[in-house]
């Protein structure tokens, strides 16, 4: 089996700013909480739930797992993509839309763990 070339998967617009939709969400993400939330010894919220408050803390550093996560769904689901691609090109398609939609979703959990933290 062949893998469908990489430069004809990007030059499907839709393709193309999905990737960078994705990809500017993440590096935003990972500025706003470096920036947002001061390096510190003491533990930072990581997890709240309505029910039971805070119910997770951890050190400074676990605060980027987040971007992490999200760089990681990013690249899975690009993967996916590429490969499913040539098989049919609107699965493709709506497998980068979720990875969009996904990202916002862990970018408001961002924001959330900004607003716990101050």
């Amino acid at each position: 089996m062949t893998l469908f070339p990489i430069k004809l998967f990007l030059k499907d617009k839709l393709v193309f700013w999905t990737l960078i939709a994705s990809l500017v969400l993440v590096v935003f993400l990972t500025l706003y909480l470096r920036l947002a939330i001061k390096p510190t010894d003491k533990p930072v919220i990581l997890r709240s739930t309505v029910h039971f408050g805070v119910d997770y803390l951890g050190g400074y550093g676990e605060l980027f797992l987040l971007p992490t996560f999200a760089l990681f769904f990013l690249i899975f689901n690009c993967a996916l993509a590429y490969y499913f691609y040539r098989l049919n090109k609107r699965i493709s398609q709506l497998l980068l839309g979720a990875t969009v939609w996904l990202e916002l979703a862990i970018l408001a959990q961002g924001f959330f763990l900004v607003f716990l933290n101050y």
